[in-house]
């Protein structure tokens, strides 16, 4: 009975180490779908650092570029939130229907900062309202 006790501990013990793990890695390690926004819409910027975080499962990548911009995506490169401080989020990474949602409610605000899960969106406007949409891009709440 102790062995198998020792041998669990030891299990859980790899588990939970392989589940915080969170390395630097190379720009060119990116999916190229996140390299791909990285590029077209952050050309001006230099990325400060890419790290590659594993669960289980799953696989996210947080970029963080010089202007303090942090990016996160997933294991296919897809974004999944950007955080771009005190700037503007680029608009053409925001839905059609989240961008005219803000223009028309909150025309003095800016976006600056997205995030998109299995469930909804949400954004945040430099005058701190945070905003919540469905996966369609339909108001939901302010959070």
């Amino acid at each position: 009975m102790k062995k198998c006790m020792v041998a669990l501990m030891a299990l859980m013990m790899t588990f939970s180490a392989y589940a915080d793990s969170k390395k630097a890695i190379a720009l060119a390690a990116l999916p190229e779908s996140a390299r791909e926004i990285i590029s077209t819409y952050f050309a001006d910027q230099s990325v400060s650092y890419v790290t590659m975080e594993q669960d289980f499962l799953d696989v996210d990548f947080d970029v963080k570029m010089q202007n303090g911009a942090e990016l996160e995506f997933d294991k296919k490169g897809l974004l999944k939130s950007i955080d771009m401080q005190n700037l503007s989020v680029p608009a053409q990474l925001l839905p059609e229907l989240i961008k005219q949602y803000v223009e028309k409610n909150y025309p003095q605000a800016k976006i600056v900062k997205y995030a998109i899960d299995a469930r909804d969106q949400e954004i945040k406007l430099d005058n701190g309202l945070e905003l919540v949409f469905d996966k369609a891009g339909q108001f939901l709440k302010i959070d």
